[in-house]
């Protein structure tokens, strides 16, 4: 997980069900070393960068992967090949999520859609004001 300057919705849910988290970096260790020293279940991963490095490190142990996929675009450069090893290797996970059918369509191996964005009543699809989030990185 990374940490941000203030903390993501997803770390005040976990900590009010009282659900043990790490951010990686603090723990001074690979992910590899992290999943022997905390034993996890579950290790969730989104973004071409950590879902390879997820599959990578996990391939032979009982930990389950839940790989998200997220990016939409076409990307170039250096990008494109993060993107193509991120596809390609979507069969090391033991689950893949997609967040649209647009990107499911991308991937040559089975997954799940949940979608990233829910549907506003019309009452409020129209507000004067306009707003712009984003998570990740």
């Amino acid at each position: 997980m990374e940490r941000y300057s203030s903390p993501a919705e997803i770390i005040t849910r976990l900590e009010c069900n009282s659900i043990e988290y790490h951010y990686l970096e603090e723990l001074g260790t690979s992910l590899r070393d992290a999943v022997k020293t905390h034993s996890p279940t579950v290790v969730h991963s989104h973004g071409y960068k950590a879902n390879i490095l997820a599959k990578l490190s996990l391939p032979f142990s009982s930990v389950k992967l839940v790989s998200t996929f997220h990016a939409g675009e076409t990307p170039a450069g250096r990008v494109r090949i993060y993107d193509m090893l991120d596809r390609y290797t979507a069969f090391l996970a033991s689950t893949n999520l997609c967040v649209s059918d647009k990107i499911q369509a991308k991937l040559p191996f089975k997954s799940e859609v949940i979608k990233n964005f829910i549907q506003m009543p019309e009452s409020m699809s129209h507000t004067a004001d306009k707003h712009f989030g984003f998570v990740g990185s």
